[in-house]
């Protein structure tokens, strides 16, 4: 039997998941989380769904609250949620980072003013000067989504129990309120605060963007000229290069490396099986070429990291994902599930 709740605040909060799902410097296709607390029982967003559906279907499901503090004052950050209701859906990966915040509710973004600091190597060191009369804040390292995440920000908050805000290394940013105007509030004043690198235009970009033999493979340009910039502004493509595995979606929906090819390769249909074609294939000097197939959960993402790249100059030294690293999510059976609803 699925627990009562408070149908109030499930509905602001629904309403505040549409409003931040459909805004791509906020939230990129099923990316980020948001959950809340009644009782004894956690609400949270269902693995691989999108807050932009909030309103639109149900994307939230109940789980055991109590269990899973239990574990967590035992430290064991890797204990499976018991869902309180009759479903197919699986709670979220980060179910358990959820259930250690303290506050009511707690939501889990992939801002763009905030990603493409927290993919610099200096990122920690950024944050403090720029929020430097402020405690409310702590800064966790790159850690594998899920557990070792979990165990990471919850050390964190130990060590400061005021918090409100988790900065996560090549990742993300997760907020803590009481209410949805808390967490408002909180996101607003946080980015104003934040430095803003605005996106640097390019007009390397052709126009219109060339057919391509890609297009007996299934490839089509694509039709988002900051995607092209990817190929066509050198400093992007070096950053394409260099710098292509910055945070875990990227990775989970793009692949671990990107799909370059020369512009005079010789094409040929036994160059790339038909399900192991790369969603995007980048040409230098000449643009980015969409497969027919890509998902809008991939073109979400390649938008994002599109929206990252274009805001580093050249001298921005970032960090990426260890081939460890991105093993450990592309050979993980909970992102291969969020995959196959995407």
């Amino acid at each position: 039997m699925t627990p009562d709740r408070n149908e109030a605040l499930a509905s602001a909060i629904k309403s505040y998941c549409s409003e931040i799902g459909r805004d791509p410097l906020l939230v990129q296709g099923p990316g980020g989380n948001v959950s809340w607390k009644e009782g004894p029982t956690l609400w949270v967003k269902a693995s691989g769904t999108w807050l932009a559906h909030a309103n639109e279907m149900e994307i939230f499901i109940p789980v055991d609250l109590q269990t899973l503090q239990q574990r967590i004052e035992e430290q064991d950050y890797s204990a499976n949620a018991s869902v309180l209701a009759d479903t197919k859906q699986r709670p979220s990966i980060e179910t358990m980072l959820h259930a250690l915040m303290p506050h009511r509710i707690a939501v889990h973004l992939h801002a763009i003013d905030v990603l493409v600091q927290l993919v610099l190597t200096d990122a920690q060191d950024r944050f403090t000067r720029q929020l430097a009369d402020r405690s409310d804040w702590v800064f966790v390292g790159y850690n594998k989504p899920g557990a070792e995440l979990a165990a990471a920000v919850h050390n964190a908050l130990c060590a400061n129990p005021g918090a409100n805000i988790v900065f996560l290394k090549n990742h993300g940013i997760v907020l803590g309120g009481e209410s949805i105007d808390d967490i408002r509030g909180l996101l607003t004043r946080t980015l104003d605060e934040l430095q803003t690198f605005a996106p640097r235009t390019s007009e390397a970009v052709p126009a219109p963007v060339p057919e391509h033999e890609l297009t007996k493979l299934g490839y089509a340009p694509s039709k988002d000229p900051c995607i092209h910039a990817l190929s066509c502004d050198p400093s992007q493509t070096a950053r394409l290069r260099e710098s292509w595995a910055l945070y875990p979606d990227h990775v989970v929906f793009l692949g671990a490396k990107p799909s370059i090819w020369p512009p005079a390769r010789k094409l040929s249909l036994q160059d790339q099986p038909l399900g192991e074609r790369s969603p995007y294939i980048f040409v230098p000097g000449i643009g980015t070429y969409e497969f027919e197939h890509a998902t809008p959960a991939q073109k979400e993402q390649m938008r994002c990291y599109s929206d990252v790249i274009s805001r580093l100059s050249p001298d921005h030294a970032t960090d990426t994902l260890s081939t460890s690293d991105i093993a450990n999510l592309l050979d993980w059976d909970a992102e291969k599930f969020r995959q196959g609803k995407n």
